[in-house]
């Protein structure tokens, strides 16, 4: 298909959305930012081209209790790597603790209000559509999924004897031994920067919930760069240099806390560059979350290799340096963007002695192919 085939194909879409009161129901979750940002920003994109599109987090359906373990679980897996490893084992059928005078009332909601177009971004949905489906039978309801790792992660493996009734959009994809790339997600409409014109800084981080060993990379690369770290405690901000910046998202938000008014806005994780001995000032971002800003300027990312993770790196053309995985998914992430010359492990190099032709030639191979690939959120639904 042309370019200008895809544009008038893109624009019958718009039109035939727009006529629609229904909007697109963008399913998300709060256990994984990598999952939650992708759904907000492509909330964010579909309004700006006019479809009307309204992002559901998962956990709202919990109950407290269980949203309350949740955050206790989430700074366990920070505070212990082993433990948030053996978490992934441990991933069962989430419909037993949903709160059932909640999905009821979101299920009365959605029925009311006509939805029939949804887009998840994790598999633990697949209960709630279920039900959805039954309840409006036989109106026609369309679930798709995006797909944001190479393999499987543990919310589809749970559901493998009935997720594949549906249809899947992978973004990239690990086929066997072969790596495949079908579309980037843009998570900013600003353009790609130059290479030669970003700063010598690298962005350290430990995903959504700070899982990993990033933390014990951070004193070697300081000898060599500036650094932009996301601390997830405020006393995480003590070693930081003053030509490093910090970047911490509110430790009192979560993903299912926002008011209902505000979730109309594209509601991405409140975030402050942290500053010694002033208050942490908390925004939002307004073209995406604000640590990808730092992202498409820096020279790579030093992180697990998440799929979220992935994302930035190919919006942004920045490279992968990627620490031990967390899990088999991750596992086959760092294999995929290695394979595709995107991203090399922290090790190797480390024994190059941190050289930055090697990212060069990572930013180059990521650029030529993102430049190649269509937008999902420009195409959806």
């Amino acid at each position: 298909m042309s370019i200008q085939q895809e544009l008038i194909l893109n624009e019958k879409k718009k039109v035939s959305f727009m006529q629609s009161a229904s909007p697109v129901t963008i399913l998300t979750s709060g256990n994984s930012l990598g999952a939650y940002v992708p759904g907000i920003r492509l909330q964010e994109r579909l309004r700006r081209r006019g479809i009307p599109a309204e992002a559901e987090v998962l956990e709202r359906l919990f109950p407290e209790e269980v949203r309350r373990k949740l955050v206790r679980t989430k700074q366990a897996f920070h505070n212990s790597f082993g433990a948030a490893l053996m978490g992934t084992r441990l991933a069962r059928d989430i419909g037993p603790v949903l709160d059932t005078e909640a999905v009821e009332a979101l299920l009365e909601r959605w029925q009311e209000q006509g939805r029939r177009t949804f887009l998840a971004m994790t598999g633990f949905w697949l209960p709630v559509l279920e039900q959805y489906g039954r309840r409006v039978h036989p109106d026609p309801v369309r679930v798709e999924f995006l797909r944001l790792d190479a393999i499987d992660t543990p919310s589809y493996r749970v559901y493998r004897d009935t997720y594949q009734r549906f249809r899947h959009h992978w973004l990239f994809r690990l086929e066997g031994e072969d790596p495949v790339l079908h579309y980037r997600l843009a998570m900013s409409d600003e353009p790609l920067v130059p290479y030669a014109e970003r700063e010598e800084r690298i962005v350290v981080h430990g995903g959504g919930w700070g899982i990993g060993t990033y933390r014990s990379a951070i004193t070697a690369l300081q000898d060599r760069f500036a650094l932009d770290l996301v601390a997830y405690q405020p006393e995480e901000a003590g070693g930081a240099r003053p030509c490093d910046r910090i970047y911490m998202t509110d430790p009192d938000w979560h993903p299912w806390s926002d008011e209902p008014e505000q979730r109309d806005q594209a509601a991405y994780p409140p975030t402050a560059e942290w500053k010694p001995n002033e208050p942490p000032v908390y925004e939002r971002g307004t073209d995406g979350p604000r640590l990808y800003g730092a992202i498409r300027r820096s020279l790579a990312i030093v992180s697990k290799p998440g799929g979220g993770t992935l994302v930035d790196s190919l919006s942004a053309a920045t490279p992968l340096v990627y620490l031990e995985p967390f899990g088999e998914h991750e596992r086959a992430n760092a294999l995929l963007w290695e394979r595709l010359g995107f991203g090399i492990a922290y090790d190797r190099w480390a024994r190059s002695g941190f050289a930055i032709g090697i990212l060069d030639q990572l930013h180059n191979n990521l650029k030529r192919r993102a430049l190649s690939l269509s937008d999902y959120g420009g195409m959806f639904p």
